[in-house]
């Protein structure tokens, strides 16, 4: 199981995250493809697939309250710490929240 952002190739971009103590997190894909896209509970993690995501796209994760934050596993943040990460380069595993 991979953390972060796993690109699916034509299905989309899998997003993964550990984040036990939160009651909600979502994605937020930024850019051309700029949207909001709930992730569902899965024991301690949140996940969806986006299916209209591709590696390279920008996105953060926006936690309850509407705070913005990079995904903590991003091996890429072109735009520094405040800005989005790229969807492409993910794949390790820290906790948030």
């Amino acid at each position: 199981m991979n953390y972060g952002a796993t690109p699916l190739g034509l299905q989309g971009v899998q997003f993964r995250v550990w984040a036990p103590s939160l009651a909600s997190l979502t994605v937020k894909l930024e850019g051309r493809r700029e949207a909001l896209f709930p992730m569902e509970r899965d024991g301690e993690d949140f996940e969806v697939v986006i299916p209209q995501a591709r590696a390279g796209d920008l996105y953060s994760l926006v936690l309850p309250g509407g705070v913005e934050r990079p995904d903590p596993v991003s091996r890429s943040q072109p735009h520094g710490v405040h800005g989005g990460v790229d969807a492409g380069v993910a794949h390790a595993i820290k906790r948030i929240g």
